[in-house]
Formats: structure tokens, sequence, C-alpha cells
């Protein structure tokens, strides 16, 4: 994690926080995804810019196609749109307009609803309250990695089981 903090006519100060381990890990190669996408559409909603263009650039990378939307609202635009094209959706949990539970339960009002993968570093119990046995529903703490976020992903679609990591609901 990185911490920043910036001050007029003071300056910046930035904080680097590393893993603490004994051992080194190895780490995936950037060019090779972790767990390889099949052609799905999945629709990536993040109100950070940031998260929804690294994770757009992995999962691309990684054999998926992407749409993208900066809240919950323009979430439910595209999900109405391309509602036989989305097999996923990427989203945050706690969003300015409308989180990702809000899109969730709009979500299941369609024809054929997509499989939800929830993201978050800070998560109220009672955002996904009701959801922990919902087969079509997984977790992924923020931060995640590259090969985090592919696995998930590919779980999340395939229906399976996680192994370690994502969980289905926290």
């Amino acid at each position: 994690g990185i911490e920043v903090a910036s001050e007029l006519g003071r300056g910046s100060t930035m904080t680097v926080y590393l893993p603490c381990s004994g051992e080194a890990q190895p780490s995936p190669q950037p060019d090779e995804p972790a767990t390889p996408g099949r052609g799905e559409t999945v629709l990536l909603v993040d109100d950070n810019l940031e998260v929804r263009a690294a994770a757009t650039r992995l999962l691309q990378r990684s054999g998926y196609k992407i749409l993208q939307a900066a809240d919950g609202e323009e979430a439910i635009r595209i999900l109405r749109e391309h509602a036989d094209d989305i097999a996923l959706v990427l989203s945050d949990v706690m969003m300015p307009k409308l989180g990702g539970r809000g899109i969730y339960d709009a979500a299941r009002a369609m024809a054929t609803p997509p499989r939800f993968l929830f993201c978050s570093g800070y998560l109220r119990p009672s955002e996904l309250e009701g959801l922990e046995d919902a087969a079509d529903v997984a977790f992924l703490p923020k931060p995640w990695t590259a090969t985090e976020l592919t696995r998930a992903v590919r779980r999340a679609l395939d229906g399976s089981e996680p192994e370690s990591g994502p969980s289905a609901l926290p």
C-alpha cells in the first residue's frame, strides 16, 4: 500500500508499505495472465479511475472484454444496454450515487442476470447482508494482486469455490 500526504507549500510525503516475509515470493510475469479468460464480457464498476484502469489492463491482457462504469447508475444503464453480453459484474461495494448492492438488486430483475464479484477495501457488514449464501456472488478484498484478480474473476465466472483469498462473502 502507499499513503500520500501533501500540503501546499510544504511538499509531499509518500509512505510505502511492503509485506513482511522471510522468504522471497514468486510473482507472475506481467505479460502472462495467471488465469486466462475465454473472451467473456466483464462490467467493471469502480469510482476510482486508477483501479478501473489497472483492472481493465489486467483483465484485457488475460482475454476478457471489459465494459467500464464509474458508478452504480452508469452500471445499470450499461447492464440494460448489454444485457445479453455481460457474464460478470466486478463491482466495488461502496460508491457514490449507487453502490454494488444496488447494482446487484437491479440486475436480479434481468432475464439472465450476470454473476457478481464484489471488491472492497472497507466494507460495512450491512452492505452485503443476505447474500452470504448466494451462488452467483463472490468477494475479493482490496488491495488485490494481478493473480488474485484474474483467479477471482475466473472462479466467479465458473461458479467454483475459491481455494484461498477471495471468498463467497466476508
